[in-house]
């Protein structure tokens, strides 16, 4: 889902700071402000975080996804993730479903992890 806003310059300029100052994508630093400010089932201010369950089916969905990337591409878990589900995550969780799609894929010899963008997410190469 696509959200538009308008934010006054000044706000921008400080959340663009902030983003970059946490080495952190932009959307990430808002996905991940808006899950603070969302009250938790008891009710406390907090990150919104799945069950490991979740991560464990969005990783097969991912997985299935992935090989259907031509041999020899790169991609990233973003690619191949359920795109809805991808922006639901919190960055810890973001993070956690990375682990554990890295250790997928080339345990199963699926792809293989390049590199870092710089906004610290990994490229796979299809293998």
């Amino acid at each position: 889902m696509q959200l538009i806003i308008d934010l006054p310059e000044a706000q921008l300029a400080s959340a663009l700071g902030a983003a970059f100052d946490r080495k952190m994508a932009f959307s990430d630093f808002v996905l991940d402000a808006i899950a603070k400010a969302l009250p938790d089932d008891d009710g406390e201010d907090g990150p919104i975080t799945v069950s490991t369950d979740i991560l464990d089916e969005l990783v097969t969905l991912s997985v299935e996804k992935a090989r259907l990337v031509p041999s020899g591409e790169e991609f990233l878990l973003f690619d191949v993730c359920p795109r809805n589900s991808w922006l639901a995550l919190s960055s810890g969780d973001r993070k956690q479903l990375g682990k554990r799609f890295r250790k997928a894929v080339e345990g199963g010899g699926l792809a293989v992890w390049v590199r870092r963008r710089s906004d610290n997410h990994a490229i796979y190469r299809r293998t």
